[in-house]
């Protein structure tokens, strides 16, 4: 059996507090509102994950809205990459991939990219400074 492998590109990153409401995109349901909030786990820039009450089909096209405290919400378009029950949480995961971000119809905003990235460096892993260098003694 091979190997599962990390094929994530972006550094994953908890945002405290963090929620996310979604609804299809999909004709006749797209004029529903979104869900109620759901608990993110993570999020990055290529996409988020989040519990939710009910299973989420794999492949759908959904918008998302991304509220992070104190600030106004993040709306996004992605798709259901993965949905699988937690028997540790009593509810299901979801994972959402982003659609790409540029001008394009059906893509992100790019504005919505660079708040990402401000996102990531708030609260993604901090890089230690490098080990002081080994110098002989004189």
């Amino acid at each position: 059996m091979a190997e599962h492998s990390e094929r994530r590109e972006c550094q994953r990153f908890e945002v405290p507090g963090a929620t996310v409401q979604y609804k299809s995109l999909w004709f006749p349901i797209s004029f529903n509102g979104f869900s109620q909030p759901c608990p993110v786990l993570n999020v990055s820039k290529g996409g988020l994950a989040f519990e939710c009450r009910s299973k989420v089909d794999r492949g759908k096209k959904i918008a998302v809205r991304l509220n992070v405290p104190g600030e106004d919400p993040l709306v996004l378009r992605g798709s259901v990459r993965w949905c699988t029950f937690s028997w540790e949480k009593t509810t299901y995961v979801a994972g959402i991939e982003f659609a790409p971000f540029g001008i394009g119809r059906g893509q992100n905003p790019r504005g919505t990219l660079n708040r990402l990235r401000e996102l990531e460096r708030e609260f993604g892993e901090k890089e230690l400074p490098p080990p002081p260098s080994k110098r002989p003694f004189d």
